[in-house]
């Protein structure tokens, strides 16, 4: 493999910063009144819907202990009224607007993000939109460079992996000298009020919107430390094609999360770390013992198992735990929200060793090992 750096990260935090309580509080009243909408309950069986919704919550164990505030980009949660809603004005529709007005929004909003990374900064030669929550062709990074007349900038795209799509897009950016890649995750819109299952209420009291850039080259071109890719590795557990789903339903994507799917990961964590360590060829006691775990947090059991069966210290996963408390889970911008992290962080020292995962539809665990270089 072509050695290459991960660079000049720019994190973009969604327009609205919502606490925990806050955001399951407003999911638990749109879940209420678009089952009002759609029933026709009455005070007493609203009140009760509400009580079971905060039931399930606190079961799942996803509030401000987990998760202290989440990214959104919509302006949703603030509407003083039903009609001032972007998406979820489920007094016209229960389930809040089609795929297709979320296609239309998620399309206004990721250009805004565009904006915001090359307002001062050049397109690259080659640009790499990755996105498992939206699908507009062309898309926001061809708009950006038919906008900024970028001729000379070629775009891929790398869509729909899930949470492991950074890792697929490190692979694409290994075969150019030097590329953006761009992370437009709009998770909000995939909201759907009238599902009230553990499993549905899980994946809206976890996911949250993120946005992020950083630049893949084959030349250290910065001065502020940076992430070297020493190994890449990617594997498909069999018989685990149910255990996670990511569908287009007419409302928007619907996801599935089987509740094994930690402990799939987890037995199998063991020999999928082994041969990332050998293909970096490095010592497994070093790694074990002495570097730091990017582990994407899709959910705090994730973390835990991870912790327990590899035997890491706090510290190793301090990183993963921090940013899922400072914003949610949002998929695939979540590991490059984590590295920027590490990069910044004046307690990894130079020379240290970063082994990073994602878990995706498949069951697929993907990952690399980097070294902080200064």
């Amino acid at each position: 493999m072509n050695v290459r750096y991960l660079s000049d990260f720019v994190c973009i935090r969604p327009d609205f910063i919502v606490h925990q309580e806050d955001a399951l509080a407003w999911i638990t009243k749109m879940h209420v009144e678009a089952e009002t909408k759609q029933s026709n309950l009455d005070q007493d069986q609203m009140m009760i819907l509400a009580g079971q919704l905060h039931r399930v919550f606190k079961k799942i164990g996803l509030g401000k202990e987990k998760i202290q505030t989440r990214g959104m980009q919509l302006s949703d949660l603030f509407a003083k009224t039903p009609d001032a809603m972007v998406v979820y004005n489920i007094h016209k529709k229960p389930k809040g607007n089609g795929l297709k007005e979320k296609m239309d929004v998620f399309s206004k909003e990721t250009l805004r993000v565009f904006h915001k990374i090359y307002k001062q900064t050049d397109l690259p030669p080659h640009l790499i939109h990755v996105t498992c929550t939206g699908y507009v062709s062309p898309s926001p990074a061809q708009k950006i460079v038919s906008e900024q007349k970028g001729g000379h900038t070629s775009v891929t795209h790398s869509y729909h992996m899930g949470c492991y799509g950074a890792f697929p897009a490190l692979r694409i950016a290994g075969s150019h000298r030097k590329s953006d890649i761009v992370h437009t995750e709009f998770c909000t819109l995939h909201m759907d009020p009238l599902n009230h299952t553990a499993g549905q209420l899980v994946i809206e009291s976890l996911f949250a919107d993120g946005f992020v850039k950083y630049t893949v080259s084959d030349i250290k071109a910065s001065q502020s430390p940076c992430l070297k890719i020493c190994a890449l590795h990617e594997i498909i557990l069999p018989d685990s094609q149910d255990s996670m789903t990511w569908q287009c339903e007419d409302w928007g994507f619907g996801m599935f999360l089987s509740k094994d799917v930690p402990l799939k990961i987890a037995m199998s964590l063991p020999d999928y770390v082994e041969e990332l360590i050998k293909q970096a060829g490095l010592c497994s006691d070093d790694i074990y013992r002495q570097a730091i775990f990017a582990i994407h947090p899709g959910g705090p059991k994730i973390i835990s198992q991870v912790q327990e069966k590899l035997k890491l210290a706090d510290w190793q996963v301090a990183h993963s735990k921090e940013i899922l408390s400072s914003h949610g889970n949002m998929s695939s911008a979540t590991l490059p929200h984590i590295w920027d992290k590490i990069v910044q962080d004046l307690s990894a020292a130079d020379g240290s060793y970063i082994v990073s995962m994602a878990f995706g539809p498949g069951l697929t665990i993907s990952g690399s090992i980097f070294q902080k270089i200064g």
